[in-house]
């Protein structure tokens, strides 16, 4: 999930989002949101603590990427993301 640092994360409201992508949905027992621990973060994605990127992964696996409303009605919505190490970043805007 993608918002700004400043914001704050509506667990409910991405569980409905996610439930919503199935058609029809699967039962509420079938979903379970968890922030991956360091460790098991780095394993998916192959970068490092406080070196997460959303894309470049060491598989080649895509993580579905959710992006806040509020980041694109920002009038310039500059997004700057981790970049695979601690001191790279990369920089976009959501819609490409």
């Amino acid at each position: 999930m993608l918002v700004q640092y400043t914001a704050k994360i509506f667990a409910h409201n991405i569980f409905r989002l996610v439930r919503g992508f199935k058609n029809p949905p699967l039962p509420r027992k079938q979903y379970h949101f968890r922030v991956a621990n360091a460790q098991a973060a780095q394993d998916m994605t192959g970068f490092e603590f406080n070196a997460m990127a959303p894309v470049g992964l060491k598989d080649g696996t895509a993580i579905p990427l959710l992006v806040s409303h509020l980041i694109t009605e920002l009038p310039d919505p500059m997004v700057c993301l981790g970049g695979g190490d601690v001191d790279l970043k990369y920089a976009t805007t959501p819609r490409g």
